[in-house]
């Protein structure tokens, strides 16, 4: 019987057990139980989560790793030679690593590694000494050169934010996420911090002493940038001519912008004066308006230093001098006057080939050109008014010439003469009407309207004309046409025709009450109690005339009429037939059809015949009433089928009482 020998060793406060298990025959079975040897390698790294890499796992492939308080134990084969490598990202140990090179024969305990965390550098510049890196772990500062180093544990993260005063930085900030390297090149760009100085000093072009190459801009709005911490500053605006309030401001330490700095500015002025002679004289180029008044005289007012040239003005006039020029006022000007002169401006043109023509609207009066038809005419600068050549029995073209306030000689003020003619116009009623009576030919258009020219004084008697129309009034009598005559309008009335006849029935009796119509023309006509019918129709109508009544047919239903109609149309004989309706049904007796039943239809005695198979058909006339009788010598048939206003074909109505068969 085998024996089993259990021991314990201490190990460091740790139970480290190795089983030998000793084998020897077992009196009871005769089987021998072998089971290999197992050491036990356990240690002590501090930190969970460390895999031990080289170690058997209870997975393979997987290595085993420290539990929450950081030890290990693992049981190896017994004689097992290796490397053992503690692994976690972030961290190195101490030893980095243990050999078995020597077979594992016991268990192994105390074998321990120091962890320590991995660190990384970030460097970079700021361009500025003595720049706080605030946000990270350390107090970082930027050395004479501007560059800086920090230390930062692995997977640390955190903003940094340089901070110097008087300089602000670009970016203003980086975030670091689980850096799990060496960082360089995070540099900044550093930009002095300026304050800004500004406000109004009510005039441009001011110098704004204290804030270096500052000029009131031409709304009088200055604008300067001053460096942060500047002290003693003093601003003090100056121009020539001008006097500011308050004189200046001062700054003891500048720490931030300042806005609405405003001076209020009294500028020096002078006057300058004198007379134009003339009232009403603008005087141009002076910074403001200037016109000289009812006496000619003229003041105005301008700054210290002004410089321009005035420019006397007045519609009509020329001035000596025509302008002063002024380089620079530092004093009141006095005297300074113009002369003034009126201008005179000529109106001229010809108007060919009439002899002298009397023209009307000059200032002096009626104006006539030379036997050629030229003239010329001198009138005031500003001249307003309008010219109209006049002459008995001629229009001219342009009829006038209106002028308002000339400024030049008008020159070429041509006219041209033509013998006067007046228009005669109207509405004839209808498009084509020839209209006799006018010098010329005159036919009206499409849509009636017409329009003739006839000469001055003319004469003339107007007759309207087209083929079958009449005019009111039939004619126009003209006398001594002086004006344009509008309106010479005529109403037409077109003339119909009538076209006529009868319509009759086969035996030549007229038929009343039969529709007539034409196409296209609104009227239609029922013929009387006779059939005669009258139908007009417009002169030239080309169509068809339809003829209708209810229950009957006629030849022709449709009559063409393709020869426009210049004339009465007489003697149109339409004949006219009744429709005749089918009543038809089937006579049985006990169920069997009965051949050779006469059926009468009364009134009007319309017969017809059972056939073979008991069936008939009589015809009646279109709208008949009355009853179907039946009769056949051997049966005794009963009983009538009454009909009222029969107006279609009827089938399936049986007789009353039915029908009685032969004994």
């Amino acid at each position: 019987m085998a024996k089993r020998f259990v021991g314990t060793i201490p190990l460091s406060g740790m139970m480290a057990l190795c089983a030998i298990l000793l084998c020897a025959p077992m009196a009871r079975s005769q089987d021998i139980i072998i089971q290999k040897k197992k050491c036990t390698i356990s240690g002590n790294i501090g930190l969970a989560g460390v895999s031990l890499s080289g170690l058997p796992g209870e997975k393979p492939g997987v290595p085993p790793t420290t539990d929450e308080n950081g030890v290990y134990s693992v049981q190896v084969d017994y004689g097992w030679t290796g490397k053992v490598t503690p692994v976690k990202l972030g961290f190195t140990f101490t030893p980095p690593s243990r050999e078995y090179t020597t077979k594992v024969t016991a268990n192994l305990s105390e074998q321990d590694y120091m962890p320590s965390m991995q660190t990384y550098t970030i460097t970079g510049s700021v361009g500025q000494p003595e720049v706080k890196m605030a946000g990270f772990p350390d107090e970082v500062v930027s050395d004479q050169t501007g560059r800086y180093t920090a230390k930062v544990q692995y997977g640390w993260s955190g903003t940094v934010t340089p901070d110097k005063t008087g300089f602000r930085f670009d970016p203003p900030t980086r975030t670091y996420n689980q850096v799990t390297k060496n960082i360089a090149g995070d540099d900044y760009k550093n930009t002095e911090v300026t304050f800004t100085i500004s406000g109004s000093v009510g005039a441009p072009d001011v110098v704004m002493e204290g804030l270096p190459g500052v000029k009131s801009d031409a709304n009088g709005k200055y604008k300067g940038e001053v460096r942060y911490g500047t002290t003693g500053l003093k601003v003090t605006p100056t121009k020539e001519g001008h006097i500011f309030t308050p004189p200046s401001y001062e700054y003891a330490m500048v720490l931030s912008s300042y806005e609405n700095q405003d001076y209020s500015v009294e500028v020096l002025t002078y006057t300058i004066s004198g007379s134009t002679g003339l009232p009403g004289v603008t005087l141009k180029g002076f910074p403001e308006t200037v016109m000289s008044d009812e006496n000619g005289f003229y003041q105005t007012t301008v700054p210290h230093g002004w410089k321009g040239t005035v420019t006397p003005d007045k519609p009509g006039y020329t001035f000596n001098p025509p302008s002063r020029p002024y380089a620079k006022v530092t004093a009141n000007v006095e005297n300074e006057n113009y002369d003034g002169t009126v201008i005179y401006l000529k109106i001229e043109g010809t108007i060919p080939g009439l002899g002298p023509i009397e023209l009307t609207g000059f200032p002096g009066g009626t104006v006539t050109t030379d036997e050629k038809g030229v003239y010329s005419v001198k009138v005031e600068y500003g001249f307003t008014g309008t010219i109209t050549p006049v002459k008995e029995g001629y229009s001219f073209t342009p009829a006038e010439r209106p002028y308002n306030a000339i400024t030049t000689d008008q020159l070429k003020q041509d006219y041209k003469g033509d013998k006067i003619f007046y228009e005669i116009s109207g509405n004839a009623g209808q498009g084509g009407v020839l209209l006799k009576g006018f010098p010329s030919s005159v036919v009206s258009k499409a849509d009636g309207t017409y329009s003739v020219k006839v000469p001055y004084n003319w004469d003339g008697v107007v007759t309207p004309t087209k083929q079958g129309f009449m005019f009111q009034p039939a004619e126009n009598r003209y006398t001594s046409v002086l004006s344009d005559q509008p309106n010479q309008d005529y109403t037409t009335r077109i003339i119909q025709y009538p076209i006529s006849g009868k319509v009759v029935d086969r035996r030549g009796v007229g038929i009343p009450d039969v529709s007539i119509t034409a196409g296209g023309q609104i009227q239609s006509v029922t013929t009387d109690a006779d059939g005669a019918f009258e139908l007009m129709v417009d002169h030239g109508w080309k169509g068809k005339i339809t003829i209708e009544k209810e229950g009957y047919t006629f030849n022709p239903s449709v009559k063409p009429f393709d020869i426009a109609v210049m004339a009465p149309i007489s003697n149109q004989t339409i004949t006219g037939d009744v429709k005749m309706m089918t009543i038809t049904n089937t006579i049985k007796a006990g169920g069997e059809p009965v051949q050779g039943v006469k059926v009468t239809a009364v009134p009007g005695d319309y017969t017809a015949e059972t056939d073979v198979n008991g069936k008939y058909a009589v015809k009646v006339p279109y709208g008949w009433s009355g009853e179907l009788t039946f009769y056949k010598e051997d049966l005794d048939i009963t009983g009538t089928v009454p009909y009222t206003n029969v107006v279609t074909d009827m089938d399936g109505l049986t007789p009353k009482g039915g029908a009685v068969p032969p004994k």
